[in-house]
């Protein structure tokens, strides 16, 4: 019998852990254990999407490639009388630590920064993140990776173009402070793996019966993240991001990342998809999801060339 994935069940929230931020609906849920209470935030993917599915699949995609990540379970929250269906993403900053966001890190080193302006933002460059990270000194990864915060997040870039993530704005990557400040494990990745095509719209690109097909779908304007590169006024697909961060200096951390992704074999995707029900996940996007995870790593060998 395939595996499926557990689900996990939260009755109530507490409001004194309202969670502001982003544009999903969230609430920070607690989990009783034997042994602790651990802190989740449930949050309800948006209509008509597959954010909830999408971004489960995310964290086991980073766990086959060793990337520091915030754990993600599905999980389903009673509100109202009703059962919601969702996620749930397990707090990674217990006990002393806090998240300082990318845009208050950019504030303090780019003249006139907006940290506000979470859209079209151009200064959230690609070039400026890495001052940032340079600047603060920001030691390894919170995990017994070893790996170097600038290793850990051209990780993050590279996933975000395996992945077609176009949601790294300045609030969805940061550091963890306390006696040491650490690069934060990439998070919220919802955005990613063509979640919000319907399945019609899936089934016709991959039976070559649109004006689209998957590789025009990961290079057209929609397919653009929201870290810009480090010159020109407009946003480019994240699997564009290894040209310049070969330009950087870090082509020989990139082809390291790519590598690993070339290990995961198929089996494994169908493994991991496989896992899903079909409550949550349709076999149209998950067909769909795999032809992008087949064909952004080709995208980014071919950038890596140039």
């Amino acid at each position: 019998m395939t595996r499926q994935y557990s689900v996990l069940e939260f009755d109530s929230y507490s409001e004194k852990f309202a969670e502001p931020m982003g544009t999903k609906t969230k609430y920070w849920v607690e989990q009783n254990t034997t042994s602790k209470t651990i802190e989740w935030l449930f949050k309800i993917p948006r209509k008509d999407t597959g954010e909830h599915w999408a971004e489960k699949a995310a964290w086991e995609l980073a766990r086959l490639i060793k990337l520091p990540a915030a754990q993600v379970e599905l999980a389903t929250l009673v509100l109202e009388d009703e059962l919601v269906h969702g996620t749930a993403s397990k707090t990674f900053t217990p006990g002393n630590l806090s998240l300082i966001h990318g845009n208050e890190l950019l504030e303090r080193i780019v003249p006139r920064y907006d940290k506000e302006k979470r859209f079209s933002q151009r200064e959230h460059r690609i070039s400026a993140i890495f001052d940032a990270i340079v600047e603060f000194e920001l030691a390894e990864a919170p995990t017994s990776s070893g790996m170097s915060a600038v290793e850990c997040f051209v990780g993050y870039i590279v996933f975000d173009g395996w992945i077609a993530n176009v949601d790294r704005h300045h609030e969805n990557w940061g550091m963890l402070a306390d006696s040491i400040d650490r690069i934060a494990p990439s998070y919220d990745h919802a955005s990613s793996l063509g979640r919000l095509l319907s399945d019609e719209k899936r089934t016709r690109i991959l039976e070559g019966r649109d004006r689209l097909d998957v590789i025009d779908f990961l290079t057209r304007g929609k397919a653009s993240g929201a870290i810009y590169p480090v010159t020109g006024e407009k946003s480019v697909p994240p699997w564009k991001l290894v040209t310049d961060l070969s330009q950087m200096g870090y082509a020989t951390v990139v082809n390291n990342w790519l590598i690993k992704i070339q290990e995961v074999a198929p089996t494994q995707l169908d493994l991991m998809f496989s896992a899903f029900g079909p409550d949550w996940l349709s076999e149209p996007a998950r067909r769909f999801a795999t032809e992008i995870l087949k064909t952004t790593p080709q995208l980014m060998q071919r950038e890596m060339s140039k």
